[in-house]
């Protein structure tokens, strides 16, 4: 065991990543909890001896009619892999978080927080009942060259949150939304000029990643702060 982890426990990036991995390699199978239970005991341990994450997943056999065969992650000859999911917003070490609760790699996200960004000075136009000049046209160009980018994100990530779990975040109310995109930037420092627009744009539906109109996709925290700045920038 690693001096460095003999009293740590498992991040939760280490634990996002092994359940993608685990996810692409049995896209079909499901996890109960005290399987889950048990396959986050032994990861910790692994984890703890420095066993890299896709080492691990190799180490994890198939049964079929009870008889022990190679994984497929081991006939896949599965490589290292980190970054390919985040975890849940909030999360801390030693919390046991399942598949359902994933996000996307920080790539996405970012992909993600322009689409917002684009959608809200749409939003700003509309309001003004600026729907066919020139800015707008542009920016309906701009957002969808942003959706076709993400889509093509997703299809070319190592693991991406399935569509139907997608829209999967209750749709939190506009001043919720203003508060928390306060506080985060705020807390980098960078609250700024930004914060009459959060207000002017109040109405924001991030409808480019959530079909349903009353659910929307949680933006990370760690992203917020850009997005605020964004806003500031695009209505000066």
């Amino acid at each position: 065991m690693w001096k460095s982890r003999a009293d740590k426990k498992l991040p939760p990036r280490f634990w996002s990543d092994f359940l993608a991995m685990v996810n692409t390699i049995y896209p079909k199978a499901t996890l109960d909890e005290p399987t889950k239970a048990e396959l986050y005991q032994l990861v910790w341990e692994e984890w703890q001896n420095g066993v890299q994450n896709h080492q691990i997943v190799k180490q994890i056999c198939s049964c079929e009619k009870n008889q022990v065969v190679p994984s497929e992650a081991a006939r896949q000859r599965l490589t290292r892999h980190r970054g390919i999911a985040l975890p849940p917003i909030g999360a801390v070490p030693g919390e046991v978080f399942g598949l359902e609760s994933l996000r996307d790699s920080t790539p996405i996200s970012r992909l993600m927080a322009k689409l917002a960004v684009l959608e809200a000075r749409l939003d700003r136009e509309y309001q003004k009942k600026k729907v066919d000049n020139l800015m707008v046209l542009q920016l309906k160009r701009d957002h969808e060259k942003l959706t076709t980018e993400l889509t093509a994100a997703r299809d070319a990530a190592y693991w991406s949150t399935p569509t139907a779990a997608r829209p999967a975040t209750p749709r939190r109310s506009a001043k919720s939304r203003t508060v928390a995109v306060e506080n985060s930037a705020s807390e980098y420092g960078q609250a700024g000029n930004g914060l009459p627009m959060a207000r002017a744009v109040e109405p924001l539906r991030l409808t480019a990643t959530a079909p349903d109109a009353d659910l929307e996709p949680a933006i990370d925290d760690d992203i917020a702060a850009e997005l605020m700045n964004s806003w500031a920038k695009t209505t000066k």
